[in-house]
């Protein structure tokens, strides 16, 4: 009964999707899975730039959808693999994985997917054949990126700043009493507190721990005063962090 009206709930998403975008359809493998793939026409633009291209894609449905979201990849190889995708499946990259979140759960269903994130992605490859140049600016990947989009998150332009509320996160504890660490003197849940508490509605708790440690990690590979960082690393985290650290200095 739960696959049945699972696969339900799909098939009335793909034909609400048809609405809009005609020709897709739902496809079910001999293991259960579930994909909607075909030609995905659509007219976007932005600024001075205006699109109407097609794209042939399969959208990996998550066997717990809609509580993670999908992933897309080119059917015909028209998105090559050299811009923004994931090497172990080829799938796109359509941004950090929280921004992703933020944008998805508002509404839950393939058209949101569709139009919130696949098509800008598509829309954003089809700009860079047609006018040379990425509408939305240049998607950084790995730290570097996920540092990019913390900091807009949560407004600061201090890369520091920026690790101070990830060590929040990455505590994954809200404590509403604490000082914001933004600099404004006030306190967490009269400052930053809500988005904190948004973010951890969308990432687990590993989800959070990961994104700190591979910021901590590329800012202390590139900055050059690096010692500030240990000031900012979580509470639960400092110990094993200090014992390791210790075992690295006795080896040398």
């Amino acid at each position: 009964m739960g696959s049945m009206c699972f696969r339900q709930r799909l098939e009335e998403q793909v034909v609400e999707a048809n609405r809009k975008f005609s020709g897709l359809r739902l496809n079910e493998s001999q293991e259960g899975k579930y994909s909607v793939t075909g030609i995905l026409e659509f007219w976007s633009s932005y600024h001075d730039k205006e699109i109407e291209d097609a794209y042939n894609i399969e959208i990996l449905i998550p066997d717990d959808y809609p509580e993670t979201v999908p992933r897309s990849r080119s059917v015909d190889g028209k998105v090559p693999k050299e811009f923004h995708t994931y090497r172990e499946n080829m799938t796109f990259c359509t941004g950090a994985p929280l921004r992703e979140k933020f944008i998805f759960f508002e509404n839950p269903v393939l058209i949101s997917y569709i139009e919130k994130l696949l098509i800008p992605y598509l829309f954003s490859y089809s700009c860079l054949l047609k006018y040379g140049e990425l509408p939305y600016g240049e998607l950084r990947h790995g730290a570097p990126g996920i540092l990019e989009f913390y900091k807009k998150l949560f407004d600061v332009e201090d890369d520091l700043v920026a690790l101070a509320m990830m060590s929040f996160l990455a505590d994954y504890k809200y404590k509403g009493h604490y000082s914001c660490p933004c600099g404004s003197k006030d306190k967490l849940r009269d400052c930053h507190g809500s988005v904190i508490l948004e973010a951890m509605k969308y990432h687990s708790k590993k989800e959070c721990e990961v994104d700190y440690l591979n910021i901590f990690t590329y800012l202390n590979e590139t900055k050059e005063n690096n010692r500030r960082l240990v000031q900012y690393i979580p509470n639960r985290m400092r110990n094993s962090f200090f014992r390791k650290r210790r075992r690295n200095n006795l080896r040398r």
